[in-house]
């Protein structure tokens, strides 16, 4: 689907997210208050322009390595409570442009300094 670029889906009992491969102009994702556990390698694979993605309030316990690897443009990461103990090694290596993520009130006992590596243009760890 051509030309949407914003998609607000709040609030909806998401469990799986197979139905974005399709919205590649996508610049804002809103899917904050569903029902998500795990993002796999492919949730987001064809939203290579995104530049917003808000995840929060969902059950999120997994983040396959790979989920965000084509998410180079994408300035703001919402993660924020999830279940999230622990990040895969290079789960956001190629967010290159990032600047703002949210990870408060989830399960991490320690942020880890490999979560951020390569992340040069990060201005605020919320």
């Amino acid at each position: 689907v051509k030309g949407v670029n914003s998609l607000l889906l709040t609030d909806n009992n998401l469990i799986e997210l197979d139905f974005l491969v399709f919205l590649i102009d996508l610049i804002y994702l809103f899917i904050n208050e569903n029902d998500l556990e795990t993002l796999n390698n492919y949730s987001f694979s064809n939203l290579k322009k995104l530049e917003y993605l808000n995840l929060s309030k969902n059950k999120i316990k997994k983040i396959d390595s790979h989920t965000f690897s084509e998410l180079t443009f994408l300035k703001t990461l919402s993660l924020d409570n999830n279940q999230l103990d622990d990040l895969e090694r290079g789960t956001m290596n190629n967010l290159l442009n990032l600047r703002i993520i949210y990870l408060k009130h989830n399960s991490f006992d320690i942020i880890k300094h490999h979560y951020f590596k390569n992340l040069t243009s990060m201005v605020n760890i919320v």
